[in-house]
């Protein structure tokens, strides 16, 4: 046989071997950040600049969240062809993934709306650093779109200022008689109410109608619903991306938290059901963040024709809220700043050291409404009883509770639910047989029975497992106090969130088994937890709340491709060693043999017949 021949023939077998090994051992790359996560201080008293924002946005993709992130990109151009960019975060290749959406300066004089996205992006950027459960899992099953910066124009045009002249508020469209009265409130421009509220002259402040005809007042609403290119941008991206399910608009300042309808002839028509979900995600929220709840007209009695919120939900069905971040009127007031105008240049721009402090304090909210875009379980109604075996060691335990939905996705068709102790499937997969709607607005019951081994054996956890919404809630069980957890949410591709629907049995070995040390990780949903964390500064070297132990991206990636690292060389030692002896074979004997070498006398005698030997005298 030809050397060219068996060469090719121990490529292919080579070939066969590699494919063998993708087949045996799956390659899964885990991505994550190889970089600790900084968080960006900017450059104009502790506020971001345009530029610095959309580096970061870049940087976020690049850098600290690799293989969950999407390269930020345009939606748009403002009216001095400045970019309008978006970013997302999580499970970002998929249209079905429940999605929220993050929008910040509308107002080009609220900067403080901008920090706390950017602390949001910067918290979960450094929990996915250090590997923590709840973050792994958001980013597997959610998607967190990022428009943190919607008025460029007008916001560099104040950054281009001082002090209190830091005050335009829309942006930049000529037509008043005034330069710095210019432009169009962005926040006027959308469509629902934008031609101003039918019941306007009822209003306590006389003639407000929730936005302006006049160029020159501060909440003109433009020439024609979405006339400005930045709203524009706005309403096509939503168009788009039918799947976001809940917004959060951020302006500022107050610590408030509005919903829909901000103009009386919307709010006329609200329903009972949609004031009682509205009612209900406010409630998740701002247990979070300590912000009063409330819709703009109950509360404020005052007029936002034209708003972003209210555009959202009528339009698209998204539970939309509009947060006031920033200091409350209180601090406002503070130290002898009696005037309105200096209360408003505080409020505004709170100084550099009051940044951290106001942005962390919407971080959990943000993330536990991420959560609520999907499905949201929790367990009411515990009952649990447990019986020791005579003579035995077991324990037989009875269970009961509800479950309820309080997020914006009803479950699954694939829903089912189970117990898992220790390596053990205690209770075989058992499916939702009726539908958890949406809000809280049913309950479906449960009544369980199983065996288990020691009490204070190892850890027992009931599993809720979503997969049409690729949601999986775990809640640890203690039996000896007769306790369910708050719900730890989980990646899919924990050994956990398996289906096991045979009788009791073991679970793979292979799967490091969850421990009580991992079920603390600090929650990052909340779902009634008390459990919080805070969003550190990497600068200062705050590091709450984050987990201890970190694990990098590489140690997953090494274990996962070293087969195909050892098939890889061996395939190749192989080829050339077949090929070696080909040539070898094909060679005379004497054919490797030069001059120097006689001369030196390594010359050995490769002929059949006995060496000479000297016959003795």
């Amino acid at each position: 046989m030809k050397c060219s021949t068996m060469t090719f023939i121990s490529f292919i077998i080579c070939s066969i071997i590699t494919i063998f090994l993708f087949m045996a051992f799956p390659l899964v790359v885990t991505y994550s950040s190889s970089v600790e996560p900084v968080l960006p201080l900017g450059s104009k008293d502790g506020y971001l600049t345009f530029d610095e924002t959309n580096n970061y946005l870049a940087k976020v993709n690049r850098d600290y969240l690799q293989g969950f992130s999407i390269q930020p990109f345009d939606i748009g151009k403002s009216r001095s062809a400045n970019v309008i960019k978006a970013i997302c975060i999580g499970k970002c290749n998929d249209a079905k993934v429940p999605s929220v959406l993050f929008t910040g300066l509308h107002h080009a004089r609220e900067p403080i709306s901008l920090m706390t996205l950017i602390y949001t992006l910067h918290h979960i950027s450094l929990m996915s650093y250090y590997k923590d459960l709840e973050t792994v899992a958001l980013l597997e099953s959610r998607q967190l779109w990022f428009i943190p910066l919607v008025n460029p124009d007008g916001y560099i045009d104040n950054l281009g200022k001082s002090g209190g002249d830091r005050i335009r508020r829309k942006n930049t469209l000529p037509g008043c008689s005034q330069i710095k009265r210019n432009g169009v409130d962005l926040n006027r421009n959308y469509e629902t109410c934008w031609s101003g509220d039918t019941l306007c002259e009822n209003d306590v402040y006389g003639r407000d109608c929730g936005n302006s005809p006049n160029q020159c007042a501060e909440d003109y609403r433009g020439s024609s619903a979405f006339s400005e290119p930045e709203t524009q941008a706005i309403r096509d991206f939503v168009g788009k991306h039918p799947n976001i399910k809940a917004a959060l608009n951020y302006h500022s300042y107050g610590e408030n938290l509005y919903w829909p309808y901000s103009c009386v002839k919307m709010k006329n028509s609200e329903s009972v059901q949609q004031k009682q979900l509205f009612e209900s995600i406010a409630a998740e929220i701002t247990n979070l963040n300590g912000y009063k709840a409330s819709n703009v007209l109950d509360s404020l009695h005052y007029n936002a024709a034209g708003d972003a919120t209210d555009w959202m939900f009528d339009k698209h069905g998204i539970i939309a809220y509009t947060p006031e971040v920033g200091p409350n009127d209180a601090e406002a007031k503070a130290d002898g700043r009696n005037n309105y105008d200096l209360q408003d240049a505080y409020g505004f721009w709170p100084p550099a050291n009051k940044i951290s402090m106001h942005s962390n304090k919407s971080v959990n909210a943000n993330i536990h409404l991420a959560w609520l875009s999907g499905p949201c379980y929790t367990l009411s109604e515990l009952q649990m009883q447990v019986t020791t075996k005579s003579g035995q060691n077991s324990n037989s335990v009875s269970l009961s509770f509800k479950i309820k939905n309080i997020g914006l996705k009803k479950s699954g068709e694939n829903a089912f639910l189970q117990i898992i102790e220790g390596d053990q499937v205690r209770l075989p997969s058992r499916k939702l047989t009726s539908t958890v709607d949406i809000g809280g607005r049913n309950e479906v019951s449960f009544h369980l029975a199983y065996d288990i081994g020691n009490i204070d054996g190892k850890d027992a956890f009931l599993v809720i497992r979503d997969i049409d919404n690729y949601e999986c809630a775990t809640y640890l069980i203690d039996h000896r106090s007769k306790f369910i957890s708050d719900v730890i949410h989980t990646s899919l591709g924990n050994r956990l969130c398996k289906e096991y629907v045979g009788s009791t049995t073991s679970l793979p070995p292979t799967v490091p088994s969850v421990s009580k040390t991992t079920t603390e990780t600090p929650s990052l949903s909340g779902g009634g937890s008390d459990k919080k964390s805070s969003t550190t500064n990497s600068n200062n070297g705050n590091t709450n709340d984050v987990a201890k132990s970190k694990t990098s991206w590489g140690d997953n990636f090494f274990f996962s491709i070293l087969p195909f690292i050892s098939g890889t060389f061996a395939g190749i030692f192989f080829v050339c060693f077949v090929y070696l002896k080909c040539k070898e074979r094909d060679q005379t004997p004497y054919s490797k043999i030069d001059d120097d070498q006689i001369e030196l006398g390594e010359f050995q005698d490769t002929s059949p017949e006995p060496a000479f030997k000297d016959i003795p005298e």
